[in-house]
C-alpha cells in the first residue's frame, strides 16, 4: 500500500516555513511515502522553488500513481513542531540536513529557483565584486527587537542529546525551557562586537554587509549597533555595509558571501542551505542544531559555533 504525509503547515515568514517545508520534504521522500503540499500565505520565490522541486519528485518518482486518488490512499499525520520535524529527518537520513540536502536536491532545486527568479524580475545583481571576499552578517531585528540575547547551549544540549539517542519523538517544550531558552532573537551588541573583532583579524581583506530588516514600527537601527560599526571602522579602515530589501533579496546576499554569520533566526537557517561559501559562524541554540549540525550524524565540515 502507498502511504502519503501532508507536509505540515505554517503561517509564519520565509524563514520558518522554507525551513519546515524542506525538512518534511527530505523526511517524507526518504520514507517513500508521497508528499502532500499546502497552500503557503508566503509569496517568496525560495519557498516556490521548493514547492516546485517537491511537485516535479512526485512526478518523477511516482509515475505510475493515478493522482485523482492519492486522498484515498492512507494518510499518515506529519509533526507540526519544526524542532520535532527536523529531528525525525535527520535521525531517518543519519545525516545532517545541511550536507544531505546539498548532496542530494541542491542542483535539482537551483534548477527551479533560477527560471522563477528571472520571470519575477529578480536583481541578481549583488553589491560587491567578488563573492570570495564578503563577510555577510544577518542581524534579527525587526518583530523581535524587544527581545533579549540569550546564552542557548542548554536548549542545543537538549535538543542534540534527543538526536543522538535517536528520541524525537521526547521532545517536550516546557522540558527544553526548563533547560534553557530558545526563541529568535537579536545577537546582544558586545556579543556582535566580539564576534566581528575575532573574524576581521582572520579575514583582514574581507568586505563586511550586514542584512537587517528595520523595525516593525520604521525606527532605523538601533545606535548600539552603529556605535560598533563605527568603532570598527576606525580600528580597522573598514566599511561597514547595511542593506535592508525584501526577503528574497537578502537571502541572496547572505547565499553569495563567503563568510555568513547567523543569528538566532530561521530566515539565516534557510540561508545556510544555500550558502555558497567556505564559512559560517552559528550561534548555538536548540532551534539552530535542530537540524543536526552539532549532532552526531552531522557531516557539514563549515560551521563554527559561537554562544
Amino acid at each position: 500500500m502507498s502511504y502519503t504525509m501532508q507536509i505540515s503547515q505554517r503561517r509564519d515568514r520565509q524563514g520558518s516555513q522554507c525551513c519546515n517545508v524542506l525538512a518534511d520534504f527530505i523526511y517524507i521522500m526518504s520514507k517513500g511515502y508521497i508528499p502532500l503540499l499546502y497552500n503557503s500565505n508566503c509569496e517568496s520565490i525560495f519557498l516556490t522553488a521548493l514547492f516546485k522541486l517537491i511537485s516535479e519528485s512526485i512526478k518523477s518518482h511516482y509515475k505510475g500513481i493515478d493522482k485523482s486518488k492519492l486522498e484515498k490512499i492512507k494518510r499518515l499525520p506529519r509533526y507540526v513542531g519544526l524542532r520535532q520535524n527536523n529531528m525525525s529527518a535527520v535521525i531517518e537520513v543519519k545525516q545532517d540536513l545541511n550536507s544531505f540536502f546539498k548532496k542530494k536536491y541542491e542542483s535539482k532545486y537551483l534548477k527551479y529557483l533560477e527560471p522563477l527568479l528571472l520571470e519575477n524580475d529578480f536583481d541578481f545583481n549583488l553589491p560587491w565584486n567578488d563573492n570570495s571576499k564578503i563577510i555577510c552578517i544577518h542581524l534579527r531585528i525587526d518583530d523581535v527587537h524587544n527581545k533579549k540575547d540569550y546564552d542557548g547551549n542548554g536548549s542545543a544540549d537538549y535538543i542534540n542529546s534527543l538526536i543522538n539517542e535517536n528520541y524525537p519523538l521526547l521532545y517536550k517544550r516546557r522540558v527544553m525551557l526548563k533547560e534553557g531558552l530558545d526563541n529568535q532573537a537579536p545577537i546582544q551588541p558586545e556579543k556582535l562586537k566580539q564576534l566581528l573583532y575575532k573574524i576581521i583579524e582572520k579575514y583582514p581583506t574581507h568586505e563586511i554587509h550586514v542584512v537587517y530588516k528595520t523595525y516593525e514600527n520604521g525606527l532605523p537601527l538601533d545606535n548600539r549597533y552603529n556605535n560598533i560599526f563605527s568603532e570598527l571602522k576606525k580600528k580597522f579602515r573598514k566599511e561597514i555595509k547595511l542593506h535592508s530589501n525584501n526577503s528574497d533579496y537578502d537571502t541572496w546576499l547572505l547565499i553569495n558571501s563567503d563568510i555568513l554569520v547567523m543569528s538566532k533566526s530561521y530566515f539565516s537557517i534557510f540561508a545556510s542551505y544555500l550558502h555558497k561559501g567556505t564559512k559560517i559562524y552559528a550561534p548555538n541554540w536548540g532551534s539552530g542544531v535542530s537540524n543536526g549540525i552539532k549532532s552526531i550524524y552531522n557531516k557539514s565540515k563549515n560551521f563554527e559555533f559561537y554562544s
